[in-house]
């Protein structure tokens, strides 16, 4: 793996306050931008080598990404949650129109559609 930090690639520190950091147990973090612009972090890397292969991995996702796809994922991204479940239930061909409506009836709860859609990291890839 790369060990050096190309420009846009992202960071990484720890966030204790102790005066020798390179000494101390505290736990590594990352910080670094997604395919879909967002900022990011993951804390709990055990060694600066181990954060270090993880934002390498990180960035190389990010740079092949097609361009199509981190553009649908800003723009999922900038959706309520409300509008996108109700777009996302009707493409879905295993859901009866009856079962559409009894699943954005009763198993979402009523004020959550004001919310904005977050995809996770498991759920971007598809």
């Amino acid at each position: 793996m790369a060990t050096q930090l190309v420009r846009g690639m992202g960071s990484f520190f720890k966030s204790c306050a102790c005066a020798r950091q390179n000494r101390c147990a505290h736990p590594y973090a990352i910080r670094y931008r997604d395919a879909s612009g967002r900022q990011r972090e993951e804390i709990g890397y055990a060694t600066q080598q181990a954060a270090l292969d993880r934002l390498t991995k990180v960035y190389e996702e990010k740079r092949t990404t097609p361009r199509a796809q981190a553009d649908l994922k800003r723009a999922i991204g900038k959706q309520h949650f409300g509008h996108y479940a109700s777009t996302w239930l009707t493409r879905q061909r295993h859901y009866t129109p009856g079962s559409v409506r009894s699943v954005t009836q009763g198993a979402l709860p009523p004020r959550s559609g004001h919310l904005f859609v977050q995809l996770c990291g498991k759920c971007q890839g598809s």
